[in-house]
């Protein structure tokens, strides 16, 4: 398994990340196709770790080039062999 995890730390990938602690139990990889988040949760960690004021974190936008960039890692993922289904979520 750590193996694995060092192969994808050298892909160099734009958008597709490897979930770290508990979230690694879903998926092996995942995505975030958007910044920011509407939900308003009080105890939300997401603007700090951003570095971001809370108004500015409020609003959920698609990231800049989404698409293209998770283009690019998929031929990335293609080319290394390994074949994982990615998911997506909202928030950070």
């Amino acid at each position: 398994m750590r193996k694995r995890k060092d192969e994808v730390k050298k892909m160099k990938l734009r958008v597709v990340y490897e979930p770290k602690g508990r979230a690694g139990e879903y998926a092996p990889l995942a995505l975030n196709l958007y910044r920011g988040c509407d939900h308003g949760c009080t105890y939300c960690y997401g603007p700090r770790v951003l570095h971001m004021e809370r108004p500015d974190f409020a609003t959920a936008e698609p990231r800049k080039d989404i698409l293209d960039k998770l283009l690019l890692d998929c031929e990335t993922l293609n080319k290394s062999g390994r074949h994982n289904r990615i998911i997506g979520k909202t928030g950070l």
